[in-house]
């Protein structure tokens, strides 16, 4: 049976948000979910696609898609038939009536009717899972971004995996196997062909930990990621049609896992908008702000901090797992990517915003990611937010431009370099260094004397001798000495304030230049 596309185009009136006619009169005789790169296309097919998996040129063949409404058209594609969807448009329902409209033409078409039938029922993840575990005839186990336990089936019957054994008991995965997972040992993207070199992004091989191989797919939603499907090679091998149908189950899923979450994500949905609104400025009305935080409730306690994490470099699974880890290391709610970056309002009970302990355990969650973070100065009012986030990010950056050996950086301690960055962008900062400390660090270079670190730890101790004396490792009297020393060669006096000052700011901006290769 045959279509014209003109008459799809009526068929989904009322659900389509723009449509590019091309040939009006194009014959249409199958319909196909569009699995990604190197497929093979037919003229006479129609697929459904989201605009994010589109190749950058146009398949072979390919000359009619249903595009559903998570980015524009992209201009490459704009030559073919195309529907894009709108936003209200119910895409299960669609693909009910497209399957109805189309005969099944393969194994995969008919797999897709039976899941089709399933999805609308109140246990449809266990159904799909079921499904493809008839389907795929080895075992599927479901998590979520978090790498927490969703769902399985045919998980019961192995009995020589040890890591899908905890995961079934425990309800979550062991945390050697998230350091793999998320690492690159043992992990391929594609699916493996002797002399061929093809690639899909959403499917993973992973192998090394495991007894058996496993393909993963990526369950994703309008390009984020909701969970992940593994497909234990355990009963026979994972053929290239296998890995197909993986796909079109993970694409059922993510309807099904969208559609369905609870009210908490919805509200997380909501906070996340909030947080931007006011990052982006489109929110400062300070009454208006008040009464989303009293209607979210956000505010717990009355101190407040912002935590910028910097993930611009890591993978979106990766970012998202961080993400997830952060919601359970400070139970907040209040995180948003934003910018690249997870920003964080994160109110406390205390004036600081972590204990000794909880410092030292944050450090190691971001070293265990490869993150660097940012804290601003604590504040009590939410209206503040946009003002102390740059505070946040501008630690955040001077620690990664200073190369500083802590991964968290706290404004209070950036604050002084912060003004000598801004001096930078228009003047030379090291016009504010005192003379005499450049020519204390020439004598240094010089002589092999030791008068710039000597002096910029007797300054970091309040002149005290005994304390300089101690930190230096060397005897009071040879202080003393040195202390004397200096003042002959520089004529400086060290017991005027003013001074004292101008010669930490000047050790300050030292510091900052030769820790940012500006130091000639």
């Amino acid at each position: 049976m045959e279509n014209h596309f003109a008459s799809i185009t009526v068929m989904l009136e009322g659900s389509i948000g723009e449509v590019i006619h091309g040939e009006r009169e194009l014959s249409l005789s199958s319909f196909a979910l569009f699995k990604g790169r190197g497929e093979k296309c037919f003229e006479s097919c129609l697929y459904l696609a989201n605009a994010g998996q589109l190749p950058p040129a146009v398949p072979e063949g390919l000359s009619a898609l249903i595009l559903v409404p998570d980015e524009p058209i992209p201009e490459a594609y704009r030559s073919l038939c195309v529907i894009r969807l709108n936003k209200e448009a119910d895409i299960l329902g669609i693909v009910s009536r497209l399957q109805e409209t189309f005969p099944a033409a393969d194994s995969s078409e008919g797999f897709m009717n039976r899941l089709l039938k399933v999805t609308n029922s109140p246990r449809s993840v266990q159904q799909l899972l079921d499904l493809g575990y008839q389907e795929l005839g080895n075992p599927l186990l479901l998590v979520d971004v978090s790498l927490c336990f969703v769902a399985h089936s045919g998980g019961g019957q192995i009995t020589d995996e040890p890591l899908w054994d905890w995961t079934l008991k425990k309800g979550y995965v062991t945390e050697e196997y998230v350091k793999y997972v998320m690492g690159d040992d043992g992990s391929s993207s594609g699916f493996p062909e002797e002399g061929e070199e093809t690639s899909d992004s959403r499917l993973i091989w992973q192998k090394g930990l495991l007894h058996h191989s496993q393909l993963v797919g990526k369950v994703i939603s309008g390009g984020v990621p909701l969970g992940y499907l593994k497909l234990l090679e355990y009963n026979q091998p994972i053929t290239r049609e296998a890995s197909e149908k993986l796909l079109i189950l993970c694409h059922f899923l993510a309807l099904c896992m969208d559609t369905s979450r609870e009210p908490l994500p919805r509200k997380e949905a909501l906070v996340e908008t909030f947080l931007t609104s006011m990052l982006t400025q489109r929110l400062y009305e300070k009454n208006a702000i008040e009464e989303r935080v009293n209607r979210f409730r956000l505010k717990l306690y009355d101190n407040l901090h912002v935590i910028v994490a910097g993930t611009h470099d890591l993978i979106t699974d990766r970012v998202y797992f961080f993400k997830k880890k952060l919601k359970n290391f400070l139970v907040r709610e209040t995180i948003v990517l934003f910018q690249g970056n997870l920003v964080i309002l994160y109110d406390h009970k205390e004036q600081a915003p972590f204990s000794e302990n909880e410092l030292t355990n944050f450090r190691n969650l971001c070293g265990d990611f490869g993150v660097r973070a940012g804290i601003s100065n604590g504040f009590t009012e939410v209206q503040s937010f946009e003002a102390y986030y740059r505070q946040a990010l501008t630690s955040l950056e001077l620690g990664e431009e200073t190369k500083s050996s802590d991964p968290v950086a706290f404004y209070r301690d950036f604050y002084v370099l912060h003004m000598v960055s801004l001096f930078a962008q228009h003047n030379d900062p090291r016009d504010i260094i005192q003379p005499a400390v450049f020519l204390l660090r020439n004598h240094d270079l010089q002589y092999g004397s030791e008068f710039c670190d000597t002096l910029m730890k007797y300054l970091e101790n309040n002149q005290n001798m005994a304390l300089t004396a101690d930190m230096l490792n060397i005897h009071y009297n040879t202080l003393k000495y040195r202390i004397r020393r200096m003042a002959e060669l520089t004529g400086l006096d060290l017991t005027d304030n003013g001074l004292l000052f101008h010669l930490r700011l000047s050790f300050l901006i030292l510091d900052y230049l030769a820790k940012t290769g500006r130091l000639l």
